[in-house]
């Protein structure tokens, strides 16, 4: 009694601490722990009143204009005094580390009430809270709103449901899922307490929060063992260390913050190349080998990928490359086919084997034999006469016929070696037994022979 009539003379007493602190007046570091220090003051005219066992007036507490609350009901408090805060250790309060954390749970959905439905009776209702944390329900504050003991009783219920809450993590915590580049998936939360939490990190990820799903897209640049985290969504300004303020003879106090927001994660496997099987055919479907292509995710072919040449199966499978375009163009082909330069894409798919064939037209040359008097070396125009055209092991490909120039042409005969072979002679003229050869090596080039014979004497 002697200590509560000292106070009196000095200040209003107060017993429900809701303090405000900005640590105007500087940190000092002690001890591998930073002090605080804080001058008390006390709102009286905050219209909350004691139920139960009291001891001095109600009001909300000040320590330069931060919420904090009272930890020692029994003791006084008074405005004006110098308190020094210590991090995070409130022993001395006979506070554990498992209590402290639920305070500052209470704390923050107190004033989160409080801020969204504009009425401080909040901050009042978590210091009763608070006081019940510490075991002691034998007083409690009334205020204009929870001016009841069944009132106070609710609301107190609504912040330990909050912090219930609070632990609860949305239902794909710590899942494994797949997705492929490109790909968008949705998880929706049956917890359905997603819309609490933020995303802390993605892992290369596209990740958004819609309401209760986390909306997830595959990128290229993700890791392949991607990891989302997420964090309850708890405003910076709430987080951070709490502060246990003391002073000499007075009431301890308690500035609350959440040290470590709650938070999960969920993985994802990242399915995100892709492979190119290509292949080399001729006009007529058979597969050919030593066929070089170059590939590049550009479409003017610079930075390539690299070059690859197909095998003796006519085919090279390339792996490894990035779900998107992928250009490529022929750089050496075999010399009996005709080079196509062409830039041609194909859309590589996540985890898939794309087949691309190419092909090519064979090089094709033209055959000309002009028919020629062996005597006079003039050419003798008449017509229908007739040559075979043999392929070099002798095969029989093409019969032609000379016009009334004196020339008989084969077209479009494709690379390689052939000679010629009079079917039937002119009239007038002896048949001729001689072979007139041609090398069919360049595209579209017309390569000419003759065959002469000696007229029938």
């Amino acid at each position: 009694m002697k200590l509560k009539k000292r106070f009196r003379k000095l200040a209003t007493l107060s017993m429900a601490c809701l303090l405000a602190l900005t640590n105007m007046n500087g940190i000092v570091h002690a001890n591998e722990r930073a002090t605080h220090n804080g001058t008390l003051n006390i709102n009286t005219s905050v219209g909350w009143t004691y139920g139960g066992t009291s001891w001095g007036q109600a009001g909300r507490l000040t320590v330069n204009g931060e919420d904090s609350y009272c930890l020692e009901r029994l003791v006084t408090t008074v405005s004006g005094a110098h308190y020094v805060g210590v991090e995070e250790d409130f022993s001395p309060a006979g506070i554990t580390p498992a209590m402290k954390k639920k305070m500052s749970l209470l704390a923050y959905f107190g004033k989160k009430h409080a801020n969204e439905t504009g009425n401080p009776d909040w901050h009042a209702v978590a210091q009763c809270a608070i006081w019940k944390t510490q075991g002691d329900d034998k007083g409690w504050l009334l205020s204009p709103t929870f001016n009841t003991k069944a009132k106070l009783d609710q609301a107190i219920q609504t912040l330990e449901n909050d912090v219930a809450n609070y632990y609860k993590l949305p239902s794909f915590n710590k899942g494994t899922f797949d997705v492929k580049v490109g790909e968008t998936i949705r998880l929706t939360d049956t917890n359905k307490v997603l819309n609490t939490y933020k995303v802390q990190s993605t892992g290369g990820l596209n990740v958004r929060i819609e309401g209760n799903d986390l909306v997830v897209t595959g990128t290229a640049n993700a890791n392949e063992n991607a990891s989302i985290v997420f964090v309850k969504n708890i405003p910076a300004s709430e987080t951070g260390v709490s502060i246990l303020y003391q002073s000499p003879g007075l009431q301890k106090v308690g500035r609350f913050r959440i040290l470590d927001p709650i938070g999960g994660n969920v993985k994802f496997k990242v399915e995100k190349y892709g492979t190119l099987k290509l292949a080399k055919q001729d006009e007529d479907k058979n597969y050919v080998p030593n066929t070089s292509f170059k590939l590049s995710y550009k479409a003017d072919m610079s930075n390539p990928i690299g070059t690859y040449t197909t095998g003796a199966d006519g085919t090279v499978t390339i792996p490894n490359l990035l779900p998107q375009t992928v250009y490529v163009q022929e750089t050496s082909v075999p010399s009996h086919l005709v080079l196509d330069s062409k830039i041609y894409s194909v859309t590589i798919k996540p985890n898939e084997t794309v087949a691309y064939t190419a092909t090519n037209e064979w090089k094709k040359g033209n055959i000309q034999v002009v028919k020629k008097d062996i005597d006079t070396g003039k050419i003798v125009v008449a017509a229908n006469t007739t040559f075979n055209v043999h392929k070099e092991d002798g095969t029989i490909i093409d019969t032609i016929t000379t016009d009334d120039t004196g020339t008989a042409k084969a077209l479009d005969v494709k690379y390689g070696k052939y000679y010629l072979t009079e079917k039937t002679a002119p009239n007038g003229y002896i048949h001729s037994d001689e072979k007139v050869h041609y090398n069919i090596t360049e595209d579209g080039k017309t390569y000419v022979g003759e065959l002469s014979n000696k007229r029938v004497t």
